[in-house]
């Protein structure tokens, strides 16, 4: 989150929280590699341990800057991507060292591990570690991706880099070439990407929509055939902050004001809306219904089919929809 750290949720519905740093709970990015999680944030970084936090990384430990933008990770290394730079943290060595030989730029964006290739996206480019001489470098990828790098995204082999202006860039394998495609219309704004489970690649951005209350900004997800989520024009509530995908392309939109509960955004342009009053009197912070009576943040559906959504202040409803 913002401004409360890391919580990790486990399948019976308990959490733990992970960064008890008041100072680090800010938190922008995570990576994981086997039972070490690294994170960063706008006051630097740090490693967590089998669920518990270790140390933290500042300027003061080596961190090249304090404004971790992006983090990847790959057996006992990770790396920080910042505004001035990576670092790269090595287990073994208990050590964080700057590793911007050969970069065009220090303005860090993004970060990926594909096919065991650490990759980091700039500003002005993507790049791609050189392990094979005495010290790593960074190369520009061949062929090269020469724009600023909005985001990227990895699963196995397959490597996801956007661009600006609706530009996506994939390729299966290290050795393959690239494809690119625009996407939507002029008035999306792209700003990141996802590789699922099946290999189907998402992204994700704003668009502007004027319905149903003037000019506004509506959540946008797209695959690479063109399939877009349909605007809310037809949700519940007023003004809409969580937002997570459905396993069938559609989407679960968190809303404001209290009573909206959630709307499912449905792939075929349905809508349908659960609303937190549907039954019963407040029992306590909730309805009998199960509902938490606050801001709906969040929303995530898990491919148990449950859906998952968070609460200001609040805390977790988990939801299972009726097959209707």
């Amino acid at each position: 989150t913002a401004d409360a750290g890391i919580t990790r949720i486990f399948a019976d519905g308990s959490a733990r929280f992970l960064t008890a740093l008041p100072d680090q709970l800010d938190v922008g990015a995570i990576a994981f590699s086997g039972t070490n999680a690294w994170y960063g944030g706008p006051n630097g970084g740090g490693r967590i341990v089998n669920g518990l936090p270790e140390r933290s990384f500042r300027l003061e430990d080596g961190l090249v800057d304090e404004d971790v933008r992006a983090v990847a990770a790959r057996s006992s290394k990770a790396w920080f991507g910042t505004a001035g730079g990576i670092s790269e943290f090595d287990i073994q060595a208990n050590d964080l060292i700057t590793r911007n030989e050969g970069l065009g730029d220090l303005d860090v964006r993004a970060m990926a591990v594909a096919a065991g290739v650490v990759y980091a996206g700039t500003a002005s480019g993507l790049y791609q570690m050189n392990e094979s001489g005495p010290l790593p470098v960074w190369e520009p990828v061949s062929p090269p991706i020469s724009v600023e790098i909005v985001d990227r995204a990895s699963r196995g082999d397959r490597l996801v880099v956007v661009g600006p202006d609706r530009w996506v860039w994939t390729r299966a394998t290290p050795s393959d070439s690239w494809a690119s495609q625009q996407l939507g219309t002029p008035d999306y704004r792209v700003t990141s990407a996802t590789v699922d489970d099946s290999d189907q690649i998402l992204v994700g951005g704003r668009r502007v929509d004027f319905a149903p209350i003037g000019a506004d900004v509506t959540p946008l997800f797209m695959d690479l055939a063109g399939t877009e989520s349909p605007l809310y024009r037809q949700l519940h509530g007023a003004q809409y902050f969580g937002l997570g995908t459905d396993r069938d392309g559609g989407a679960w939109v968190g809303a404001f004001p209290v009573d909206a509960g959630v709307s499912h955004w449905r792939a075929d342009g349905r809508v349908v809306a659960y609303l937190e009053e549907e039954s019963g009197p407040d029992e306590g912070p909730y309805n009998n219904d199960g509902w938490l009576r606050n801001l709906k943040i969040d929303a995530m559906e898990t491919s148990d089919g449950n859906v998952w959504v968070s609460s200001f202040q609040k805390g977790l409803t988990r939801m299972t929809p009726s097959s209707d």
